[in-house]
């Protein structure tokens, strides 16, 4: 990992006059929403507009880092199997463990450049603290899973351990879904977030909705 001196900064992030689109801008899911109903469906499911997207790589003195952190973006590093903020709110910050060393920070797209330049700054004020930060943005797409039986259709899709009493609010972990690999998010009682890598979207979406009809399907619009 290279030092803030030593890193070429530039804006990653398309400019309003390019198209930009998310992993499942095909799916129309603006039209399946307005023929879905919400009276007795078990499972809600959306994928998330365009969500700025930072891998953090820190090491060192985790401790400064972390206040370093938290000066930029109000959060401190988050601990083994956690998130920071709130990962439901699309115009806010959180910032989430992935490894020992790892982050990533979703946060408004429009401000991920800022953010990722404040970042480098901070950080490389620190002695004896080694980072890098690379811009993913649009590389995942982000499903929102929520319902009454969102948990029935997670028990069938990954062999981790999802009960409450195991996987508590405010947990994230790394595992497979199905045949891909996600991060899994629990972030409320009966609320979860999965990331994807946008490779992966179109099996993704083509599992969750014949998994879901079982309960009874409604597509969330953004």
């Amino acid at each position: 990992m290279n030092s803030n001196e030593l890193s070429v900064v530039m804006n990653q992030v398309a400019s309003d006059a390019e198209l930009a689109q998310t992993p499942l801008h095909h799916a129309q899911l603006e039209q399946l929403a307005a023929h879905t109903q919400t009276d007795d469906a078990g499972i809600l499911l959306g994928e998330r507009g365009l969500t700025g997207q930072l891998v953090l790589r820190i090491r060192g003195d985790l401790a400064d880092a972390s206040r370093a952190v938290e000066s930029v973006l109000g959060l401190s590093l988050p601990d083994r199997l956690s998130f920071h903020g709130d990962p439901t709110d699309a115009n806010g910050c959180a910032l989430t463990w992935l490894s020992p060393d790892e982050w990533r920070l979703c946060c408004p797209i429009d401000r991920a450049f800022e953010l990722e330049k404040a970042l480098r700054n901070e950080l490389s004020t620190i002695p004896g603290v080694t980072h890098a930060i690379v811009n993913n943005s649009g590389g995942f797409t982000l499903i929102d899973l929520s319902g009454r039986d969102a948990l029935n259709l997670l028990k069938k899709s990954t062999g981790y351990d999802v009960r409450p009493h195991r996987f508590p609010i405010g947990k994230a972990v790394g595992t497979t879904f199905a045949k891909t690999s996600i991060t899994l998010l629990r972030v409320g009682e009966n609320q979860w977030q999965i990331w994807a890598r946008r490779s992966f979207a179109d099996y993704l979406w083509l599992w969750l909705q014949p998994t879901s009809r079982d309960y009874g399907l409604h597509i969330l619009k953004e």
